[in-house]
């Protein structure tokens, strides 16, 4: 078969193999492809962002629960930040203006 530029069937069989490899692999690029494109698309950023605020909003309510069922608990402190603010908004007293210094002229 060989002499008459004829492939033998081993050497059918072996292309076979190879041309089945290539298509798998191929599938699996176009699967890649398509995930890709479903969690760039706008509709699946938008979906996965409310799902994800809804359970914010779930779990917001139930801490809101929590505090409201424990009677002994205290309120949460106020951050440092708070507290700060706080202070910078009391009155200060107005002190005298220091009278502006006066400039020394340059000798030439």
């Amino acid at each position: 078969m060989g002499a008459f530029n004829i492939p033998s069937a081993a050497d059918i069989e072996r292309l076979t193999r190879r041309l089945r490899s290539v298509s798998q692999r191929l599938e699996g690029i176009e699967d890649g492809v398509y995930r890709l494109d479903r969690a760039l698309s706008g509709r699946g950023v938008d979906a996965r962002l409310s799902a994800i605020e809804d359970q914010l909003g779930a779990l917001a309510s139930k801490l809101g629960q929590a505090a409201k069922r424990a009677p002994g608990a205290k309120p949460a402190s106020k951050p440092k930040a708070a507290a700060k603010a706080k202070a910078a908004t009391k009155a200060k007293p107005a002190t005298k203006a220091k009278p502006a210094a006066k400039a020394k002229p340059k000798k030439a």
